[in-house]
């Protein structure tokens, strides 16, 4: 994958079984064309 993950890093991460550090965020943003800032607001937009 683009960000450098496994299926199951994803998993863990999307399950909030793992958090993840900077560098998986900065590499997640990246990959999906959006800043780190952006990245962390559709997060918190869709699990409040």
């Amino acid at each position: 994958f683009e960000a450098g993950l496994s299926m199951r890093s994803i998993s863990l991460i999307e399950g909030n079984k793992q958090q993840p550090t900077i560098t998986t965020i900065e590499n997640l943003s990246k990959a999906l064309g959006m800043s780190m800032v952006e990245l962390i607001q559709e997060v918190e937009v869709h699990t409040n």
